[in-house]
């Protein structure tokens, strides 16, 4: 063993695999009778050298992208002039991608591993950003999924997909971080999306990647590759996908029914760090940050600061399990819920509401890691941020209350009419680098809340402000015209002063 060690190019091996990660520990998998040779007899192992080592990393490596590659294709958006990834669900021909690779077209091109190229059918969910495709084939190739919420951090990804329309290019990398979320504006439809729980890795993602399968050592999907964090738009190793759970419960949802039907239940959950588990005394769960006044769980008792634990039986760990309880429970439906206030666990039953076709999300705080907007609607996944003029900070305007960043006006009747409140403030202009255009608003949007606030004018918004100092969090409620000019598209974004 120590003449092994005494090699050099072992040596190389070693140092190649302690930054790479990925062929050691699918050697680790794919060869399990070597390491026992390694371990239990290592006399046995003094004739391996360092170049059959690599060979047998090189071939497990390469075994498992034989594996995956049947299961991925690429996606062509002829009405969007741009082009995705996707990875096959089901052997009768659903695809799974992200919903704004396909936005604005029914079809799409899709190309399989063979080149062969077919044309597939769009069904949609914009607020999760997952769509499948359903092309007319059947025997395809599907992939496995993996459980993502036992994913950690550590862990070895590979990510496959077309950057820069180079289909079926493969990345290898690890899990950086789980539980990220943020904000990213979608030009296309012209709203802000909302992102929660999502992976973060550092295996490389670069616009063309998006809707492709980030993978396990095992083969099996964890993730759906959806954006990037980069100052230049390509990769800097910060890539998120959208665990594959979520993928999962929101694909059969659109094979079942054609759409996705949510529950409500008028809240706003957020991920607890651990520091807040141990105070709240509780191991796991998400804690509420808002509730809406008379909504389902407002009504059943919940408030603002407890810590949800369980739905319908099943443990609440993260705010992503709150919001995927709402997709496989349906409006109407009662549901028992379990949460813990000043330590005391309670139990409620919460009459789920109809999910509010004007809420588009209801989103996290924007944390400067993700504060990513696309400079056009393909150079996805949501890389490149625009230069931006920065506000004075608060400690520079001593006494004066925090500013949103807008220039407002009363709303004309025609436009009330239009706002789902009747009520609020027209933005005329946004100042660049504020909070409100860090938060998404747009002018010709309609601000209608802040915090549990309903505005009615300009006035009372102020008002409201005036109530507020530097630091403090808050949720900001403002929404889009939509063309028919027959309702706002309202999003709600938790925000900090």
């Amino acid at each position: 063993m120590q003449s092994v060690l005494r090699n050099p190019v072992v040596w190389a091996l070693l140092a190649g695999v302690a930054i790479g990660g990925v062929g050691m520990a699918v050697f680790y998998s794919a060869r399990p009778h070597v390491l026992a040779e390694v371990t239990e007899s290592p006399s046995a192992t003094t004739h391996i050298k360092g170049n059959e080592i690599l060979a047998l990393l090189d071939e497990a490596s390469t075994n498992l992208v034989e594996q995956v590659m049947p299961s991925v294709v690429h996606i062509e958006n002829g009405r969007m002039r741009g082009e995705g990834s996707g990875v096959i669900y089901r052997a009768d021909g659903y695809i799974i991608t992200n919903e704004h690779v396909v936005a604005g077209s029914d079809e799409v091109k899709v190309t399989f591993y063979t080149g062969e190229t077919v044309t597939g059918k769009v069904l949609r969910d914009p607020v999760s950003d997952i769509a499948l495709v359903k092309v007319n084939k059947t025997n395809l190739i599907p992939t496995r999924f993996a459980d993502s919420d036992k994913v950690k951090p550590g862990q070895l990804a590979i990510a496959v997909g077309s950057p820069f329309g180079f289909d079926h290019s493969v990345t290898f990398g690890h899990i950086s971080a789980r539980g990220r979320s943020g904000v990213a504006y979608d030009f296309y439809r012209g709203e802000a999306k909302g992102y929660f729980e999502l992976l973060q890795t550092d295996a490389a993602i670069n616009p063309g990647n998006s809707g492709g399968p980030l993978l396990n050592y095992r083969g099996e999907v964890v993730g759906i590759n959806t954006m990037i964090s980069s100052p230049s738009g390509t990769s800097v190793g910060v890539g998120f996908a959208i665990p594959s759970n979520t993928a999962k419960v929101v694909a059969d949802q659109l094979i079942e029914h054609g759409k996705v039907i949510r529950g409500f239940m008028g809240l706003v959950p957020r991920s607890m760090r651990p520091f807040e588990l141990q105070q709240s005394g509780v191991s796991y769960g998400a804690i509420v940050e808002l509730v809406e006044e008379n909504s389902p769980a407002y009504k059943a008792g919940i408030r603002k600061g407890d810590v949800i634990i369980e739905i319908a039986g099943k443990p609440v760990r993260t705010e992503i399990d709150v919001r995927n309880a709402m997709l496989t429970h349906r409006p109407g439906e009662t549901v028992t819920v379990k949460y813990v206030r000043d330590k005391v666990t309670k139990t409620t039953q919460v009459k789920l509401g109809e999910y509010p076709t004007r809420v588009v999300a209801e989103m996290p705080e924007l944390r400067p890691r993700i504060d990513v907007f696309p400079p056009d609607i393909f150079d996805e996944p949501f890389g490149k941020e625009p230069p931006r003029k920065s506000t004075p900070s608060p400690e520079e305007r001593p006494g004066e209350p925090p500013k949103l960043g807008v220039q407002i006006r009363e709303l004309t009747p025609n436009e009330k009419d239009m706002s789902p409140t009747k009520k609020g403030v027209m933005v005329e202009a946004v100042v660049p680098g504020s909070v409100a255009d860090r938060a998404g608003v747009k002018p010709g949007m309609i601000i209608t809340h802040l915090g549990e606030k309903e505005i009615e004018n300009a006035a009372d918004l102020r008002k409201e402000l005036a109530k507020y100092k530097p630091g403090d969090r808050t949720v900001l409620g403002f929404g889009k015209v939509s063309e028919g000019g027959a309702e706002v598209m309202q999003v709600r974004v938790t925000i900090r002063f």
